[in-house]
């Protein structure tokens, strides 16, 4: 083992936080996309046209839905690390202590 390893856990639980704000954003941006759907009706003369695009905004929510949960899996991995990281920071530092 090496002694130039460390982890920095304050790290790993600010980065954590970003990922769960950049979650959150996401999940405002897919709110948004159903703003941008369109009827045929509301469409008027460009229906045609638009029928072409109609399953956009769905796809994009569907996309957004992933990154959503995919930023939320990566802070919760985070988070997971550094506990691990500080519980066994905690129980080698008692080893250490109690034989010592």
């Amino acid at each position: 083992m090496t002694d130039n390893f460390s982890a920095s856990t304050d790290r790993m639980r600010y980065a954590a936080t970003a990922w769960d704000q950049a979650a959150y954003w996401l999940g405002e941006a897919r709110g948004m996309t159903s703003g941008v759907e369109m009827t045929s009706t509301e469409a008027g003369v460009f229906a045609l046209s638009l029928k072409k695009y109609e399953p956009a905004p769905g796809y994009v929510n569907d996309r957004l839905a992933e990154a959503v949960k995919a930023c939320q899996d990566i802070a919760g991995i985070l988070l997971h690390a550094a506990n691990t990281y500080d519980e066994e920071d905690a129980a080698r530092a008692q080893q250490l202590n109690s034989s010592g």
